[in-house]
């Protein structure tokens, strides 16, 4: 079965509808960076991207994109450096509350 990897669940979002395309798995749990602590704590959070995306499977698995801007472009910028591409990302439909598949990296479609 494939894995969603949530990048920020705070309990606002609506991560339902994610479950269709695999096992639920956070990253983030809270908002740890900002503006004014942002370089402490970057270092720490890349270090949790990466121990959380190390069994990401390019081939099944998605990158749900919820939460701070910041752990997104981190989640994307780790699975990139780690050469597990290309990315499955779920992106929400405000008008139809649903995720649906974008796919991004090497030899890759972008579907909408």
């Amino acid at each position: 079965m494939a894995t969603v990897y949530v990048v920020q669940d705070d309990g606002r979002k609506r991560i339902g509808d994610a479950r269709r395309y695999g096992d639920i798995r956070v990253i983030f749990t809270r908002k740890d960076i900002y503006a004014d602590n942002a370089a402490e704590m970057a270092p720490d959070a890349m270090g949790r991207a990466y121990v959380q995306l190390r069994e990401f499977n390019p081939d099944a698995d998605y990158l749900c994109l919820v939460g701070s801007p910041v752990y997104m472009a981190m989640c994307a910028y780790v699975l990139g450096d780690m050469g597990k591409l290309p990315v499955r990302l779920l992106r929400f439909d405000r008008k139809e509350f649903k995720y649906y598949e974008v796919m991004i990296g090497s030899d890759a479609t972008i579907e909408e």
